[in-house]
């Protein structure tokens, strides 16, 4: 019986999603305006975005396990990750820009 459910479960999940992806594919008339947005997002979402997805998975997983197997030369994680942000704060408005010009995709 638990296995019924399960797959039930899993089903209805999958039909909810590709409604929604039906419902989505409706609002965008092309590849590009769906790969991209619109393009509606500004520079500073993007470089959030692009922060709130990297840093937090760095931060947990690679750099812990750097600091565990290096000792003290894994707190360079610290200066890197300064150095990231600073870098994507200074690139993020610029790159936007360059994307838009140039119909960039990232699909």
């Amino acid at each position: 019986m638990n296995l019924v459910i399960t797959f039930g479960m899993m089903a209805v999940f999958f039909v909810i999603v590709i409604g929604i992806l039906y419902v989505a594919k409706l609002r965008d008339a092309n590849f590009s305006e769906y790969a991209v947005g619109g393009r509606s997002f500004g520079p500073f979402y993007v470089a959030m975005s692009f922060l709130n997805t990297w840093w937090p998975g760095t931060t947990f997983i690679a750099f812990a396990g750097l600091a565990a197997g290096s000792g003290v030369i894994g707190f360079y994680a610290l200066l890197y990750s300064l150095l990231t942000v600073i870098l994507m704060y200074l690139m993020a408005k610029k790159v936007w820009v360059w994307g838009a010009r140039n119909d960039l995709r990232t699909q």
